[in-house]
């Protein structure tokens, strides 16, 4: 069993300007935080996912895959 860990990743319908890191009061300090600069597209941690659930990762146990642009790095 492994598992994905997200973050930094835009997503639709967050409501407020607030919650939305594309462009609340927030983004460019989140931006900056962020090793690749930018924020993930909602693909970019489905394709992470399927790797994982893929035969591709067939003898990986009891890891994170972290998809997060570097954040975490």
């Amino acid at each position: 069993m492994a598992a994905a860990g997200a973050a930094f990743v835009l997503v639709a319908g967050t409501g407020s300007a607030c919650a939305n890191p594309a462009d609340g009061p927030y983004s460019d300090l989140q931006r900056a935080a962020n090793a690749l600069g930018r924020y993930g597209h909602p693909e970019e941690v489905a394709a992470g996912i399927a790797f994982l659930a893929g035969p591709g990762a067939s003898f990986i146990i009891g890891a994170v895959l972290d998809i997060d642009g570097g954040y975490l790095a």
